[in-house]
This record gives C-alpha cells, structure tokens and sequence, in this order.
C-alpha cells in the first residue's frame, strides 16, 4: 500500500454504539484507523483541522445538527467517496441520494451484516484506490 495515500476513515453517527462497533469492523476487516463524529459540526471541524486525512466517509442521515441527511451535501464538498449507513427505510430517498456524485451507496443499518458489508466495501476501496479504469466505447451512454 502506498504510505502517501490515507488509511483513516471518517464515521459520521450520534451512535456512540455503533461508532465503536463500525469501527472495530473496518480495523479487522479494511484494516484502516477511524476517526468519528457525532454531528455535522464535528465532521466539519475534522475535515477542516487536515482535509486530506480520510479517504472514505460512512455517513448516517439522521443527526443532531442535520436531521434530513444534510450531511451528505456537506461532505460531498470534499470530495471524499461516501458511504451511506442509516436506517432510514425510504426508496424515494434512496433514490435521490444515490444520484449525488460520490454516494457510492446507500446501506441500511439493520443488523451486524450490514456493518460486515459496509466494512467490505471501505476494504474494497481501500485496496482499489490506485487503480484506474479506461472505459471505450462509441455509445456515450455506456461510457459514463
């Protein structure tokens, strides 16, 4: 792994429960360090303290300081891939937010398999950031 590139993950959840338990899954499994925060507010200020510091973001929708997954929006500013964890059961919203650029997807927390996924998924990401892809193809709709 290129020491150059980080290796921390930020965790966005007022659940200090699941921070702690999301956490100790992607050191196991994606084995990267997390760095969490429980409202808009604290993400904001660890992005800001060292804007290059994670490589990924778990965000839930529903916090103290932005009840309506405003998180999302914020966080995409930095362009940072997004991972959403919640567990807001609504396909109009699943919808909308899977159509922002940099949602990589939308996981609803349900039970410790979701966590399992989600800590797969930053592994996957993790591994696959220094690769890239050339797409060809004379439809441009297949392209992107």
């Amino acid at each position: 792994m290129n020491p150059l590139l980080p290796e921390q993950v930020l965790v966005v959840d007022d659940s200090r429960a699941l921070c702690r338990y999301l956490g100790a899954r992607l050191a196991e499994v994606a084995e990267v360090t997390v760095a969490s925060a429980g409202t808009l507010a604290d993400a904001r200020a660890l992005l800001a303290a060292d804007p290059g510091r994670f490589f990924v973001a778990v965000l839930d929708l529903n916090l103290p300081d932005a009840p309506d997954g405003e998180i999302v929006d914020a966080l995409r500013a930095s362009n940072l891939p997004l991972i959403v964890l919640t567990g807001s059961l609504d396909d109009a919203l699943r919808a909308r937010i899977l159509s922002k650029p940099q949602v990589i997807d939308y996981v609803l927390k349900s039970n410790a398999s979701e966590v399992h996924y989600v800590a797969r998924l930053v592994r996957r990401l993790r591994r696959n950031r220094a690769v890239k892809v050339l797409i060809v193809d004379d439809s441009a709709s297949f392209r992107c």
